[in-house]
């Protein structure tokens, strides 16, 4: 078991375990290793189902269905494939939420018949990597694991995979199979990344190894005039912010600390002594940007200490072994 407070100047956890009941159940699951059937694992889980914040955003994507009116309106943390993000992340599960069996069948209608991906309102044309694989990822984690319409979304991130080991915007290939020699989005990667990530197979595989070295290669020219896709590394990329909408320090490490590659490349542990030098007292880490819309829902406080951004921190820190340094 690797010593994952090494990193930390004091424990956060009985921090952690005052707060909101689906902080309290993530920490029990992925902190504390607790079983699904435990019985203060199943209380917290309860508590949080019936918690007002998770209750009406369950209302809210009943009223509204799945489905947001374009495609640009997608990059918003209030559109119903962010929020059922979240859910997917606190460990809920599809027959949790008492969502009409109608609210599914109109999710999995947006799929693309051609291609597999996901568009997110009927007139799109174009389906983007990084939305596309965001859901696969929410639904996957709400309990879809197995689904048919969900391996065949798997099955096309696989097909489409860039020559440099990421993913790119567009989620068809060209002419002759392939994307070409075209770099690869950043965001689109992590988000395919994060898919993986939870899938049985495919995490073992070469192919999220060679999107997390495409990252930390990225990571390490964040000095260069290098902007794939215009997505660089800027002061605004280190800031600690929840949810993951947008690419970021924080959902960089939270995915790369999944995998194998990662644990073994010094420069991703430098980015994990970068996030340790930002906590505070008590080990906590502080929300220092905030998605516009998410203050009323008291998930995040900016400015303030986070216990989402501080239990993303602890359980990066304990996925990710020591780094074994090579004999001599």
């Amino acid at each position: 078991m690797s010593d994952y407070t090494r990193y930390l100047k004091h424990d956060p956890l009985p921090w952690l375990m005052e707060g909101e009941p689906w902080i309290r159940y993530r920490a029990l699951v992925d902190i504390l290793d607790g079983r699904l059937d435990d019985a203060e694992v199943r209380r917290a889980k309860r508590e949080t189902l019936e918690h007002p914040v998770v209750a009406s955003i369950v209302d809210e994507l009943r009223a509204t269905g799945p489905t947001s009116r374009s495609l640009e309106d997608c990059y918003n943390p209030e559109e119903p494939i962010w929020k059922l993000w979240l859910l997917a992340n606190i460990g809920l599960l599809w027959t949790d939420l008492g969502l009409p069996d109608d609210f599914w069948n109109t999710l999995f209608e947006l799929q693309s018949r051609e291609d597999a991906s996901f568009r997110f309102s009927p007139g799109d044309r174009r389906a983007l990597t990084c939305l596309s694989a965001n859901t696969v990822y929410a639904l996957f984690c709400l309990g879809f694991m197995g689904d048919a319409r969900l391996d065949r979304a798997y099955h096309q991130l696989l097909l489409t995979q860039g020559s440099d080991g990421g993913w790119h915007c567009d989620n068809l290939p060209g002419e002759e199979g392939l994307l070409g020699e075209a770099e690869s989005c950043p965001f689109a990667t992590i988000n395919v990344l994060q898919a993986f990530s939870i899938h049985p197979y495919i995490r073992y595989t070469g192919h999220p190894d060679a999107g997390v070295g495409f990252l930390l290669s990225h990571y390490e020219r964040r000095d260069e005039p290098y902007r794939p896709e215009r997505w660089g590394i800027g002061y605004d990329w280190y800031k600690l912010c929840f949810p993951h909408t947008n690419h970021g320090m924080l959902k960089f490490v939270d995915v790369l600390s999944c995998f194998k590659a990662a644990h073994a490349d010094p420069r991703f542990h430098q980015l994990l002594r970068l996030l340790a030098e930002k906590q505070e007292e008590g080990g906590r880490f502080m929300a220092e940007s905030v998605y516009p819309g998410l203050e009323k829902r008291g998930l995040v406080d900016p400015g303030k200490p986070s216990r989402w951004i501080t239990l993303i921190v602890y359980r990066s820190f304990k996925r990710t072994p020591l780094l074994q340094q090579p004999a001599l």
